[in-house]
C-alpha cells in the first residue's frame, strides 16, 4: 500500500481549509499593522501640519489599535483559530475607523461620511472579514458596516450644507441608501469566497483519490488483488536501501504452482483463475504487514519478507505457505489441488540488485522442480 503524509493529508480537505484559514488571519494581521501604521501617519500629519485635533483622536486610535494587533501576535504566530479574536478584531476594525472618520468630520467636514474614502473603507475590512473563510464572520463584518456608516451619516445629516448637498450627486438619503445597498452587495459578494475556496478544496481531493484509485490499479492484479510487477519493483528497490542502512538482511521468496497447467486444461481457465484467486488470499492472510506478495504472471509469485533472518525463519516460512497452498480447492463440486515450489535469494549474500536477487530466487525454484523431477 501507499503511505506518504501526502495522501494521508488529501484524504480530507479540511486540514488544508484550516491551513487557508490561518493564512488568512496572517494577512489580515499583516495589512491592519500597515493600514493603522498609514492611519497614523495621516493623522501625525493632520494634527501637526494642519493643526487638527481630529489627528490627535486619529493618532491615540491608531496606537490602540496597533497595541490590539501587537497582542494578537502571539495568537497568529502559535496558529491558533479563536473564532471570539475574529469577531472581537472586525468589531475594533470597522468602529474604529468609523470613530475616525466620524472625529473628522466633527472638527473637519460633515461631508466625509459621503466621501468616496469613506465608502471604499468598509469593503477593505469585508474582504479581511472574507480572507479568515468565515460565512458567520462576513455576515457580522457586513452587519455591523451598514449600521456603522448609517449611524455615522445621519448623526451628520442635520448639520451637512444643504445648497451644497443638492449640488452633490448621492449626497442625501437616497445616496446614503445606495451607498448601503452597495456595502451589502460587496458583503454577499465576500459570501462566496470561503465556498469557492471550499470547493475548490474538496474538488482536489476528489481528483487525488481518483488519481490515487488509478494508482493503485496500475499496481495491483486485478485477478488475485495482489501488488503486480510494477508494485514490486517500485518496492523492492526501497526495501533493500533500508535494509543495508540498517544492515539486515531480506529474504526474496520465488514461488511457482505445481500442478496448475492441467488445472486449466481438464477444468478450464476458470477453474484456473479460481485457483490464482485463492492463492492470492491464502498468502495475503499468511504474509506479515512488513511482508509483500506478488503476483508477477501466470502462476508465478514473488515474497519479499524483510523480517525473516534465519535459516530456520526461512524453513519454517516456505512450510507455512506450502501448507496453505496445498489446501483443497472446491469448485464447482469438485476437488482442485495444486502445490507450491518456492526458491529463494537472500541480500545482500546473493546480492544487492533486485533483478539478481529475483533471477537467483527464481532459479533456485526451478533447481527445485527438476531435482523433484529426476527422483
Amino acid at each position: 500500500m501507499v503511505k506518504s503524509s501526502t495522501i494521508q493529508a488529501m484524504n480530507d480537505y479540511k486540514p488544508i481549509f484550516r491551513n487557508e484559514i490561518l493564512r488568512g488571519e496572517k494577512v489580515a494581521w499583516l495589512f491592519r499593522w500597515v493600514l493603522y501604521g498609514l492611519v497614523a501617519l495621516l493623522a501625525a500629519y493632520v494634527y501637526f501640519a494642519e493643526n487638527s485635533i481630529a489627528g490627535l483622536y486619529g493618532m491615540w486610535m491608531s496606537l490602540v489599535a496597533l497595541l490590539y494587533n501587537g497582542i494578537l501576535t502571539i495568537v497568529i504566530l502559535r496558529k491558533r483559530l479563536v473564532p471570539q479574536i475574529r469577531f472581537l478584531s472586525v468589531s475594533l476594525d470597522v468602529i474604529f475607523l468609523t470613530l475616525y472618520n466620524g472625529i473628522d468630520a466633527w472638527a473637519n467636514s460633515p461631508l466625509v461620511p459621503i466621501t468616496t474614502a469613506t465608502l471604499i473603507l468598509y469593503p477593505v475590512l469585508l474582504f479581511l472579514a472574507a480572507l479568515r473563510l468565515d460565512r458567520p464572520l462576513i455576515i457580522y463584518a457586513t452587519i455591523l458596516s451598514i449600521i456603522s456608516m448609517n449611524v455615522l451619516f445621519f448623526i451628520f445629516w442635520p448639520h451637512m450644507d444643504r445648497d451644497l448637498v443638492s449640488r452633490l450627486v448621492s449626497a442625501n438619503i437616497p445616496g446614503q441608501m445606495y451607498r448601503s445597498i452597495y456595502v451589502l452587495l460587496c458583503g454577499l459578494l465576500m459570501l462566496f469566497i470561503p465556498t469557492m475556496v471550499e470547493r475548490l478544496l474538496r474538488n482536489q481531493q476528489i481528483i487525488f483519490n481518483q488519481s490515487l484509485s488509478l494508482y493503485e490499479l496500475a499496481r495491483h492484479d486485478a485477478l488475485t488483488g495482489l501488488p503486480n510487477r510494477l508494485r514490486l519493483e517500485e518496492y523492492l528497490p526501497v526495501e533493500i536501501l533500508r535494509a543495508g542502512r540498517e544492515s539486515r538482511s531480506i529474504i526474496i521468496a520465488f514461488m511457482d504452482l505445481d500442478g496448475f497447467k492441467p488445472v486449466n486444461d481438464i477444468f478450464g481457465h476458470d477453474a484456473g483463475d479460481q485457483v490464482l484467486a485463492e492463492t492470492g488470499r491464502r498468502l495475503s492472510r499468511l504474509i506479515r504487514a512488513s511482508d509483500l506478495a506478488s503476483r508477477v504472471g501466470g502462476d508465478e509469485f514473488v515474497l519479499i519478507l524483510p523480517q525473516t533472518q534465519s535459516v530456520c525463519d526461512v524453513t519454517e516460512a516456505e512450510n507455512r505457505i506450502k501448507k496453505a497452498i496445498a489446501e483443497p480447492i472446491i469448485w464447482n463440486g469438485q476437488i482442485i489441488t495444486v502445490e507450491a515450489t518456492i526458491g529463494f535469494a537472500r541480500f545482500p549474500e546473493d546480492g544487492n540488485d533486485p533483478d539478481t536477487l529475483i533471477g537467483i530466487a527464481d532459479r533456485a525454484m526451478l533447481n527445485k522442480k527438476q531435482k523433484r523431477t529426476l527422483i
